[in-house]
């Protein structure tokens, strides 16, 4: 699925990080926008639309406050109560995206 030259990065992650299944890289663009550049597979580039969609999430906080969010288990997480369930769909994110380091 990753044909960006930072695809290696990804890969590289879900490699060292520990229980990483999934990987991504999201750059702000114009607008401030953002965009998943070398994702794993779509997973994480789902993750990225929801946290967009809701204006919440640990990647959002990452990359806006330029620091590291460590996420061990989202299901018991309430730092971002709009992030973890999508208001189009009843599904929580919780049980798809486990641990996340953004």
């Amino acid at each position: 699925m990753c044909r960006s030259a930072a695809c290696p990065s990804s890969r590289a992650a879900v490699e060292l990080v520990p229980g990483a299944e999934h990987a991504d890289i999201t750059l702000a663009v114009r607008g401030g926008r953002l965009e998943s550049r070398a994702a794993t597979s779509e997973l994480p580039s789902r993750i990225d639309d929801l946290q967009q969609e809701v204006d919440d999430g640990p990647c959002l906080q990452a990359i806006w406050e330029h620091e590291t969010v460590r996420v061990d288990d989202m299901a018991h997480e309430d730092r971002w109560g709009s992030a973890r369930c999508s208001p189009s769909s009843s599904t929580p994110p919780s049980r798809t995206w486990a641990r996340s380091i953004c």
